[in-house]
């Protein structure tokens, strides 16, 4: 009886402990995601940036004319 006891906790952490290690894999995973959503944000905006200062510059030189 003591041994089924230790069997069902023995198998009941080896599922905890692989249950932890997918959570983390799938963590790491959705970081990875996120800092590359946040590069992709910065340069986007460093594009919009550099776009709307082109444009400003245009309208200035047209209104200078």
């Amino acid at each position: 009886m003591i041994a089924l006891l230790i069997g069902y906790i023995f198998h009941a952490t080896m599922n905890r402990i692989a249950k932890v290690e997918d959570d983390y894999h799938e963590m790491m995973e959705l970081k990875k995601r996120a800092e590359a959503a946040d590069v992709a944000k910065s340069q986007v905006f460093g594009i919009s940036t550099l776009l709307l200062l082109s444009l400003g510059l245009q309208v200035m030189s047209y209104k200078a004319k």
